[in-house]
């Protein structure tokens, strides 16, 4: 409600629904994106993350956001209801890590992790970032900025030789 979904959808009205999601195995990890839109709203949308990250790397999290996610956070655990999937995911837990992870003391971390914590995580994170595209349905190369156009947007690596 406070972030990226906030400005896309109710904002901007360029999405019908958005997604974040992340996957982290060992020392690398994917942050990705997921937008349902109008063909011509995706050079607007692909503007409106580069300026949410370049926003997020200058000014960070603030503590209020913070507090609001960890308290989103608290909800969820108490209100999720045991499920197959749970123990689904530590098994995936173990093809990635090679051990059966301590999700309760992983939460705790999380729980504990500090502003400044996760301002320098952001910052490291994005500082020198290999982004990418995956866009389908009916859009066409026309519809869509150029790599090159991209590649500046998100100063990606191929774009600071």
């Amino acid at each position: 409600s406070q972030g990226l979904h906030k400005i896309l959808r109710i904002e901007k009205n360029l999405v019908y629904g958005c997604w974040v999601f992340y996957l982290n195995v060992e020392k690398e990890g994917m942050l990705g994106f997921a937008t349902e839109c109008d063909k011509k709203n995706i050079n607007e949308i692909l503007k409106t993350i580069s300026e949410y990250i370049s926003n997020l790397v200058a000014n960070g999290l603030d503590e209020d956001t913070i507090t609001k996610i960890k308290e989103n956070s608290k909800f969820t655990m108490a209100a999720t209801e045991p499920k197959v999937s749970t123990y689904f995911n530590l098994l995936s837990d173990f093809k990635w890590y090679n051990k059966v992870m301590n999700r309760k003391k992983n939460r705790e971390e999380r729980m504990a992790t500090t502003v400044e914590e996760l301002n320098k995580m952001v910052k490291e994170v994005f500082e020198n970032p290999t982004v990418s595209a995956t866009i389908y349905g009916d859009a066409d190369k026309i519809d869509v900025m150029s790599k090159a156009e991209f590649n500046k947007l998100f100063k990606t690596k191929d774009n600071k030789k």
